[in-house]
């Protein structure tokens, strides 16, 4: 049983040449599956004479969900994984009774070409009970409320972030056969913006993808679609539509139920029928009863022409049929072929219809039926020409992005770097990233990797050279002209914003696109600037210093500066920056740490103690970057605090013993650094007669205090006591436990 809004067929795909190869059978359409319909329907005759289609089998065999209910032989499990359950938890409150009862009954009838079989047909008393079990699914959680949404919006949205490569575009021909959306009527409108701000939630195998939507989006989306249902969504001819289930006015016919047992009777028909094969809820579990593949023949069950009552009815036609034939006939009698990681990939991509937007290996692409939908939203950006409005072609794309990127475009948020692109890349959840990451980086695998030093410490990779590089002044090569860092913004055509380059690609990738921007990225229109240059090499490598220290060293290129150029924002870029500097309240060995919530704090490296926290603005790097006499530079921001000035650890008789009135190297303390967490915090490093610290500081999630974690091991013997930064702190004996102790204080600010 398929609920929720499925996005994962280009219907411009299966349009005029469906219908007339047969998709409408009996008055129903048969299952759409995108890359089946792209790849796979009307093969060329010489098909049959390569033994079938085997592959198209495969993948209706996978997209049908026929292992759910079907054993299939281990060797042919990495063909056809299955998929992912949607869940019916809260059904009951998504959903109006009369469009669970109309697609329980005869799910062809209300949504044509869906992949979800009648497993009820002309048993209304049954379809009656599982819709009442249905009815009683309630939310897991409160339901979220959303703004009053605005159709015409909703439209604009629906038309240029992504959404026509599976649906027909707003005001589609007959020839736009896609994706129906009945469902739609029959959400209320809360329930649907939430489905589409979060589908992954109840469809977590990502066949809907997530597009980070704002409530304000999803409400006029959600607006849009139950506004504009009906026109969008019927891809049948009039007169097709099947009437077998049918009563009076052509609405499903339902008999009356028999009260009080029509709920419990509903759970036991909800597994026996087969819908927790492809459903979760909390109930019943499904238990395989079907015959396994390696037993299955074409003319019997739910695939004989015309399936009986005990069979699911997908409505398949003639050529489905015969592709799974075909795929049934090389289970059956041969091994499967030994997949390379490209073929896997290619498989993935199928099943999640990533064809619809990109192109892999020669095959997909936004089709052109739908390219007018992709735009760049900026007049300018149209002289990169396809680059700026088509989603990119996916050939090196393992080689290209880290791993991590890949998660966050994947699973994660914040990946998407075209902001002159109206598509968006959607998230397809931590399943699909899982499967795909790894597969990406062997497929493409270069077979001479190029060599480059990223580690900043030879002299040719200074970070200086590098700033004079990416910049227009004397020296530089102009690549801000083009692209962008932090927040300024090009002063010619923009492109993509390198303030991400070393978290976003591969070094290696980086280095080969830059000596050679047509070979890598063919079309492209990057000029090839280090072409002849006889240290070529060394440069990239010092863009590469440059990129990776942009916080930490040095200041914006010539070409971006300007009079505020020199503020430090960790709010633009979202991590916390940390700045090394003669700081006012610090001293002249200060690492200050500035937050995207606008709390900071700074360390003197100098006596090895926290010094100063304060709020609002961070840092102005004019007096580090610009004057060679550099006077000690002032937090911007407001309600500075002065923490107190003594050292965290000290070894005494009793806790009423005075405090040692020493700090730093006089202490005993040695400063051994700092390491950055994943989210970008240092973790200060120090250590004193025997102990080693561990010592973070951060903003609390309440906003008005500071969280300190320290971790301490070592110490050489008893008596150590800490003393904290908490106003009126008093000493506290340090407790070890297996050679550790852990210390967690809170500071208000």
């Amino acid at each position: 049983m398929q609920l929720c809004l499925p996005a994962r067929m280009a219907g411009v795909l299966c349009a005029v040449a469906s219908l007339a190869a047969g998709a409408v059978s009996g008055g129903e359409m048969s299952p759409i599956v995108a890359a089946f319909e792209r790849f796979h329907r009307a093969r060329p005759t010489t098909t049959a004479a390569q033994g079938g289609d085997v592959a198209g089998g495969l993948l209706l065999l996978n997209e049908l969900n026929c292992v759910a209910c079907h054993e299939i032989p281990d060797t042919w499990r990495e063909h056809i994984p299955g998929r992912g359950k949607i869940s019916l938890r809260g059904i009951g409150e998504r959903m109006d009774e009369a469009g669970l009862r109309a697609f329980v009954i005869a799910p062809q009838h209300l949504k044509p070409g869906t992949t979800m079989p009648a497993l009820v047909r002309d048993d209304a008393a049954a379809a009656d009970a599982i819709v009442a079990y249905l009815s009683s699914l309630k939310a897991e959680r409160p339901p979220k409320h959303f703004p009053a949404g605005d159709p015409a919006r909703g439209a604009k949205l629906f038309d240029s972030i992504g959404c026509v490569a599976c649906h027909a575009p707003v005001g589609g021909t007959a020839a736009d056969v896609s994706v129906p959306l009945a469902l739609a009527g029959h959400y209320g409108a809360d329930a649907l913006a939430e489905f589409l701000q979060d589908p992954l939630h109840l469809r977590p195998a990502g066949r809907m993808p997530a597009f980070e939507l704002s409530d304000a989006e999803a409400a006029d989306l959600a607006a849009f679609l139950k506004a504009n249902v009906a026109r969008l969504d019927d891809p049948l001819p009039v007169g097709t539509r099947t009437n077998a289930m049918a009563g009076p006015g052509g609405e499903p016919r339902v008999e009356p139920s028999s009260g009080d047992l029509r709920l419990e009777r509903g759970r036991e028909l909800f597994a026996a029928r087969g819908c927790a094969a492809c459903h979760e809820t909390d109930g019943p579990k499904h238990v395989r009863n079907a015959l396994p593949l390696a037993r299955v023949r074409v003319e019997q069950g739910c695939l004989a022409e015309r399936p009986s009552r005990a069979a699911p009815d997908f409505a398949l036609d003639g050529e489905q049929r015969r592709a799974l034939g075909d795929a049934l006939g090389a289970i059956q009698t041969e091994r499967p072929p030994e997949l390379t990681a490209e073929q896997e990939v290619a498989e993935i991509f199928a099943r999640l219809n990533c064809y619809a937007c990109h192109e892999w290996r020669g095959r997909g692409g936004v089709a052109p039926g739908r390219a007018a939908h992709f735009t760049a939203t900026e007049g300018a950006t149209e002289s990169l020409g396809e680059l700026a409005r088509l989603p990119p072609n996916l050939d090196a794309a393992g080689r290209k992005l880290t791993p991590a990127w890949l998660e966050k475009l994947l699973a994660g948020a914040g990946g998407g770097v075209r902001p002159y692109m109206s598509a968006r890349m959607p998230r397809f959840g931590a399943a699909a990233a899982d499967a795909l990451i790894p597969l990406l980086a062997e497929a493409c695998r270069p077979e001479t990797p190029l060599e480059i030093d990223t580690s900043g410490t030879k002299g040719h990779q200074r970070s200086a050279t590098g700033r004079t590089l990416i910049g227009t002044g004397e020296g530089g090569l102009s690549c801000v002209a083009c692209h962008g860092l932090k927040d300024r913004e090009p002063s010619g055509v923009r492109a993509i914003n390198l303030t991400h380059t070393v978290r976003r690609l591969q070094p290696e990738y980086f280095k080969a696109l830059l000596l050679d921007p047509q070979g890598i990225q063919p079309g492209t229109i990057m000029p090839p600037l280090f072409a002849g240059r006889k240290n070529a090499g060394r440069e990239i490598e010092s863009l590469w210093t440059y990129l990776k220290e942009m916080d930490q060293s040095t200041r914006l290129p010539e070409g971006l500066s300007a009079p505020d150029s020199f503020e430090l924002k960790p709010e633009v870029d979202g991590r916390p920056i940390v700045f090394r500097t003669f700081l006012e309240g610090a001293g002249t060995h200060a690492i200050a740490v500035g937050f995207p919530v606008r709390r900071h704090i700074a360390f003197d490296a100098f006596e090895v103690r926290w010094a100063i926290a304060w709020r609002g603005r961070f840092l102005d790097a004019l007096a580090n970057w610009e004057e060679r006499v550099m006077p000690p530079v002032k937090p911007l921001g407001e309600a500075s605090r002065m923490l107190p000035e003594h050292m965290p650890f000290a070894r005494l008789n009793a806790a009423a013993d005075p405090w040692p009135a020493t700090w730093g190297a006089a202490a005993g303390y040695r400063f051994q650094g700092y390491r950055l967490e994943e989210d970008g915090t240092p973790v200060f490093r120090y250590a004193v007669d025997g102990l080693e610290i561990e010592d973070v500081l951060r903003p609390a999630a309440n906003g008005t205090t500071l969280r300190r974690t320290m971790r301490i091991r070592g110490g050489n013997g008893g008596n150590w006591f800490f003393r904290g930064l908490a106003n009126g702190a008093v000493p506290q004996p340090l407790v070890f436990e297996n050679g550790a102790a852990i210390i967690e204080e809170e500071i208000s600010l």
